[in-house]
């Protein structure tokens, strides 16, 4: 396509912002409608529409036979040399476009048309005798000559036409082009919805159970030794008294502590009459480290026979450090559980699937049961979880998804380039916003590109050319990574063929 204007105003300057999501076709219509002779192209950072040498050559075509010269403004240092070697100022801001002087506008060489066959010239259908007179011998020989020149013309022109042929072999360049798609995975879905990136998809389950221990690492202060200590039991009557072992005896004041007798005691047959025996405390710990005159409670019925204190203080209630459970560590052993079956659920489910691909963060787990064996509090060096759970994916067949990744990669190429080699590559794609039960993830797809190469045109316009002039507009019509190879046959032919079926077209796109 070519622009025409029926009035521009050759002094006139126009200034066209472009956005990053301009295509080139966008690009095309607004310079369509431009009223001035020089439009200044304002690019942003990565606009789609001008963003390689690719585009840069589409637009230096179709400015190719317009009146309007343009001029580029961006601060992309590898666009703005790309552009000025194909023959666009560029200038770093629009008051600089505005203000300088434009380099000339480059010189194109005119494309060559391909010739046209020469008529050839006619003989004389009969030869007349100078005087008026036809000689009968003459003339059958004239006749004779002449049905032979005609079959020696026509081999020649058959053999002009049939026996050359050509092999033109051409390296275009070739562009890189990737492309990273966030779709969803649906199970609700029959046919792929290409329009919104929507994929239909099959839930995969599995049961898997598992056990997960971990070291309690709380500690906390508990009682550990029991005091001791010694009390005199005093008789409240004449008669003789006997204090069994375990008889209980405390405090009385503030919080009451305990101790049990360790033997029997036999007090006196007199009013007053003592004994001492040893007691320990109900309760480990440093509570039962009492001082001295704080025992003077009996306990029970002996009570009315006699009294008690303590002569001198107990000792040997002490504590000790003990791990135990807590919250802390039953959310922790079920984080590390449910890690580890998540990921045991994707590699089964992986492992019976085929042809098809399924998300990792599509996977779920639902505890079916979950059973420690401790309780928060209680004391213990480590803590074991049993899990039985439901681990349940959605999966999407693989020929689905390069089938959109495809199109859609084939929808960005910028007009007039066709897509060569495909490799398409999944990467994981995050579900913090999926809705229902379909999953978002991420498709990525990368090719090669290179310009489309129309084989009947090409080969129309190499007919009859001689290699040099063959060469030459190869070299101006396509984007080619190395000079094109033409190879005539036979050797000593000078010009391609007439026909263009006689000529063959090899296209070898650059490796990269």
């Amino acid at each position: 396509m070519r622009l025409s204007k029926p009035r521009i105003d050759a002094t006139a300057q126009q200034v066209i912002y472009l956005e990053a999501d301009d295509d080139f076709a966008t690009i095309r219509h607004r310079l369509s409608v431009a009223q001035a002779g020089k439009v200044i192209l304002v690019v942003p950072p990565n606009c789609r529409g001008l963003k390689n040498r690719v585009h840069l050559r589409l637009l230096e075509r179709l400015m190719d036979d317009s009146p309007i010269r343009v001029a580029l403004v961006t601060r992309d240092r590898t666009l703005g040399t790309s552009a000025r070697e194909v023959g666009f100022p560029t200038f770093p801001s629009v008051e600089r476009a505005q203000r300088s002087r434009w380099p000339p506008r480059r010189p194109r060489p005119k494309r060559l048309l391909p010739e046209k066959g020469r008529r050839a010239p006619t003989r004389p259908t009969s030869l007349q005798d100078p005087r008026g007179k036809v000689a009968m011998q003459r003339g059958e020989a004239v006749l004779f000559f002449g049905l032979l020149g005609s079959v020696f013309l026509l081999l020649l022109a058959g053999f002009w036409l049939f026996v050359p042929s050509a092999t033109v072999t051409l390296k275009p360049l070739t562009y890189p082009l990737e492309e990273t798609l966030t779709v969803r995975a649906d199970p609700n879905l029959e046919e792929i919805d290409l329009m919104n990136l929507i994929l239909p998809a099959t839930i995969k389950e599995v049961e898997i159970t598992g056990r997960e221990q971990i070291a309690c690492t709380a500690k906390k202060d508990v009682p550990d030794g029991y005091a001791q200590g010694e009390v005199i039991f005093i008789n409240k009557r004449s008669e003789a008294t006997t204090v069994i072992s375990g008889t209980v005896v405390s405090t009385s004041a503030g919080t009451s502590v305990g101790f049990h007798t360790s033997e029997d005691v036999s007090l006196p047959p007199v009013a007053g009459g003592r004994a001492r025996v040893m007691v320990e405390a109900l309760e480990p710990g440093p509570s039962g480290n009492v001082p001295a005159w704080t025992i003077n409670r009996v306990e029970g019925t002996i009570a009315l026979q006699v009294n008690v204190i303590n002569d001198s203080p107990t000792q040997g209630g002490t504590m000790k450090q003990v791990s135990y459970v807590t919250n802390e560590s039953k959310e922790q052993v079920k984080d590390m559980l449910m890690r580890r079956l998540k990921q045991e659920g994707y590699n089964t489910l992986v492992s019976r699937l085929e042809g098809a691909y399924l998300p990792p963060e599509s996977v779920e787990l639902i505890v079916l049961t979950e059973t420690y064996d401790k309780f928060v509090e209680e004391v213990a060096d480590s803590l074991t979880l049993d899990m039985r759970v439901w681990a349940r994916g959605i999966a999407i067949a693989e020929e689905d998804g390069r089938r959109l990744a495809l199109a859609a990669l084939e929808s960005s190429m910028s007009e007039g380039f066709q897509l060569l080699s495909k490799e398409i590559g999944f990467s994981p794609g995050g579900v913090a916003e999926a809705g229902g039960e379909q999953v978002p993830f991420q498709i990525t797809v990368r090719g090669q590109t290179m310009m489309r190469i129309d084989e009947g045109e090409i080969k129309e316009h190499l007919t009859g050319k001689s290699i040099a002039d063959a060469v030459a507009y190869l070299g101006r019509r396509l984007e080619l990574a190395e000079e094109p190879s033409v190879e005539v046959l036979p050797g000593w032919w000078p010009r391609l063929p007439l026909i263009p079926f006689r000529i063959s077209l090899v296209v070898m796109p650059q490796e990269r």
